[in-house]
C-alpha cells in the first residue's frame, strides 16, 4: 500500500531519447547508489550504452543493483548480464524460469521500469531499455514508440526505494 507524497517534482517524458538522456545525466552523476528494475533491457545500442555507464560507475565504487524481468530479457544473452556482474554489478532475473515449472512462473512477471540513484531522484513509467523507445519498431506502426516516463524528485523518492529493496530481498530469498 502506498501513501500519497507531496512536494515532489515530476518532469514527464514523452520521448525516449530524452528520458534516456535525462538517466543518463544522474547514472553519471551517482555517488552512493544506482537501482534498476526494467522488465525488458535489450542487448541493442541503447542497452549496451546504459550497461556501460553502470559499469563505468561500478568501478567508481558505487552500489550498482540491477533487475530484468526474465521472460522480458527471453531472448538476450546470458553473457550480456554477465558482462555487468564481472564489472562488479549486483544482477538478477526476476522469478528465473525453467522448464517444466514454466507455466506456473510465467504470469507473474515484473513489468516494472524504475531506476533509483542515491535516493534522491527515481524514474518511472513505461519506457524499458531497448531502441525502439527511439528508433521505433516494425510491429505495423509507423513512426517512434509512445511511451511516458517520469523523473522525480522529492519524497515520493522513498516509494520506488521501498519497492525496490522488496523486489530485491524477493530475489534474494
Amino acid at each position: 500500500r502506498s501513501m500519497p507524497f507531496g512536494g515532489n517534482r515530476v518532469d514527464i517524458f514523452t520521448q525516449g531519447a530524452d528520458k534516456i538522456q535525462a538517466l543518463l545525466r544522474a547514472i553519471h552523476r551517482a555517488r552512493h547508489h544506482i537501482h534498476m528494475e526494467y522488465y525488458i533491457w535489450e542487448d541493442d545500442a541503447l542497452g549496451r550504452l546504459v550497461s556501460d555507464a553502470l559499469i563505468d560507475k561500478a568501478r567508481e565504487g558505487v552500489e550498482v543493483r540491477v533487475i530484468y524481468d526474465d521472460v522480458g530479457c527471453w531472448r538476450v544473452k546470458e553473457s550480456f548480464f554477465n558482462r555487468m556482474r564481472e564489472a562488479g554489478i549486483e544482477v538478477h532475473p526476476f522469478l528465473k524460469v525453467h522448464f517444466p515449472i514454466f507455466s506456473r512462473r510465467v504470469n507473474y512477471r515484473n513489468h516494472r521500469k524504475i531506476a533509483i540513484i542515491d535516493g534522491s531522484v527515481g524514474f518511472i513509467g513505461g519506457m524499458n531499455i531497448a531502441n525502439r523507445y527511439i528508433t521505433g519498431c516494425k510491429l505495423g506502426t509507423k513512426g517512434v514508440w509512445r511511451d511516458t516516463h517520469l523523473r522525480i524528485t522529492g519524497p515520493a523518492i522513498e516509494a520506488l526505494q521501498q519497492s525496490f529493496a522488496f523486489a530485491w530481498q524477493f530475489m534474494n530469498k
